[in-house]
């Protein structure tokens, strides 16, 4: 399965406008996918708490990072920073996830 990251937490973004047709053509193509929308990430992932141990609701979003096979990020970056936004958020998630473990 794709995972598509519709990269901006601002609701009614372009960018989850692009996730929507991206998810919509892989969709055409039969190629399964699910998109992971940072706008619907919970907010308590964000408290210094998170970094000692993950909160449940976090845990959807671990498993579809570190499970899927293939990643694909949207984002309204026109400045080429996105591989840095991509690794550190992967790292973010690789982070939380070690410390369940």
């Amino acid at each position: 399965m794709i995972i598509i990251i519709s990269g901006t937490n601002r609701p009614g973004s372009n960018t989850r406008k692009v996730t929507s047709h991206v998810e919509a053509v892989y969709a055409t193509l039969g190629i399964p996918a699910q998109v992971l929308d940072l706008a619907d990430l919970p907010p308590e992932i964000f408290l210094p708490s998170a970094y000692e141990k993950s909160p449940a609701s976090f845990k959807k979003l671990i498993d579809a990072i570190l499970l899927d096979e293939t990643g694909l990020f949207t984002s309204p970056d026109v400045e080429k920073r996105l591989a840095n936004q991509a690794a550190g958020f992967v790292g973010f998630v690789e982070k939380l996830h070690a410390k369940n473990l």
